[in-house]
């Protein structure tokens, strides 16, 4: 069989190949397989190097040519050779796969090495992003009454912690640069004329705050002097309804007692009122003190004396009360002894009556008639009757 060849684009010379003793010879592909095996294997694949990844998609791309010129050639031979084709595609299919498996495994590491490098782009390009976000803070909000000075320190801290805290590849480190860059001049300019807002904010909240300090003390002032006129005016018309309610307390013409013990309460709700410091209208508060106060005494002596021949009155009915109830209730207790003893004989009665039957059902039914046999029955009888005997009893 002719030997494998170099080619720029297959790593086997189909046109020197035999398809019949390929294809149809049980075992005929083993030695192009293992020669190109043998090739690839023998080589140097380092992926950590640009040669290197490069001489892994070279050898990746001639596998396939030669799995393809391979193929090719297999489908020529079946066109004319039907009866061997099922033998013609088994070794094709086991061809393909073999291909396909050594091409996979030596560009496995070529597949692993790219997407780890754009995972690696990903993350970065997320991170431009983050920093390419931070100034949106002062773009969202325009006005500096939505703004504090605060948070846009914060954005400035965030943009050099992102910046200088990530390691930046070469692609991407420029537009890292450029973003912070812009993030530092935006931000700080925002925070210079947020400070003099808020520092103008403070100053004109003060000048506020004094002058309604200001105003309220001025009211202040004034409410407590027409507080102080008032309550001298009302202390005046107070002394004057108090006289007035003082001699509406009088006796014999607007109130009415009925009892010493309201003449009394009366007595000390006048000395209430009196008790209040009168200034200059004392003298004349006095006399009406005195006046209503003599006749409310002499309302409530007379009422203590007639309150006393009340009581005494209102005790004599009620000793009077006591004996008849005395009477009533001996009485009533005589009339339930009887009934409690007649309705004890009569319960005595018919218990005696019950077990004298007893008896003379008894005798009767055991034919007996001495006066021993009834004497002995009747202590039984009496034994049941008085529940000695446990399990039986008589129903009276």
């Amino acid at each position: 069989m002719t030997d494998i060849q170099d080619e720029s684009t297959a790593l086997i010379a189909v046109e020197t190949l035999n398809p019949i003793e390929v294809f149809s010879t049980k075992g005929g592909l083993d030695p192009i397989i293992e020669k190109i095996k043998e090739r690839v294997e023998a080589q140097d694949f380092d992926i950590t190097t640009d040669q290197g990844r490069k001489n892994i998609g070279s050898y990746a791309r001639k596998i396939g040519s030669s799995k393809k010129k391979l193929e090719s050639m297999a489908l020529e031979l079946t066109q004319g050779w039907r009866d061997k084709v099922d033998a013609v595609n088994v070794e094709k299919k086991r061809m393909i796969s073999e291909f396909d498996a050594l091409r996979d495994k030596i560009k496995k590491p070529l597949d692993e090495y790219n997407a780890e490098q754009d995972r690696l782009k990903a993350v970065e390009q997320e991170a431009l992003d983050k920093l390419a976000a931070v100034r949106s803070y002062i773009e969202r909000e325009p006005s500096n009454a939505n703004r504090t000075a605060e948070a846009i320190k914060t954005a400035l801290n965030l943009s050099g912690e992102l910046y200088e805290g990530f390691k930046w590849s070469e692609d991407f480190i420029d537009k890292a640069k450029v973003q912070h860059d812009k993030n530092i001049d935006a931000l700080t300019v925002a925070l210079a004329s947020q400070e003099q807002y808020e520092k103008d904010h403070a100053e004109l909240a003060e000048l506020r705050e004094a002058k309604a300090k200001k105003e309220a003390a001025e009211k202040k002032a004034e409410a407590e002097k027409a507080e102080k006129a008032r309550a001298e005016q009302e202390r005046k018309d107070g002394h004057e309804a108090v006289i007035a309610q003082m001699l509406s307390l009088s006796t014999a013409e607007n109130v009415s007692i009925t009892h010493s013990v309201q003449a009394g309460e009366w007595l000390d709700k006048l000395s209430r009122v009196f008790s209040r410091d009168w200034d200059e209208y004392r003298e004349r508060a006095s006399k009406v003190y005195e006046q209503i106060k003599s006749e409310l005494e002499g309302k409530k002596l007379s009422l203590e004396k007639a309150e006393a021949d009340f009581r005494d009155q209102v005790a004599k009915e009620q000793a009077e009360k006591a004996v008849a109830a005395e009477r009533e209730r001996v009485a009533k207790e005589k009339i339930k002894a009887e009934e409690i003893e007649a309705k004890r004989a009569a319960d005595l009665e018919n218990r005696v009556n019950i077990e004298v039957q007893v008896i003379d059902d008894i005798m009767m039914r055991l034919g007996l008639n001495s006066v021993e046999s009834r004497n002995v029955i009747s202590q039984a009888v009496e034994a049941i009757g008085s529940g000695d005997i446990p399990n039986i009893k008589i129903t009276y």
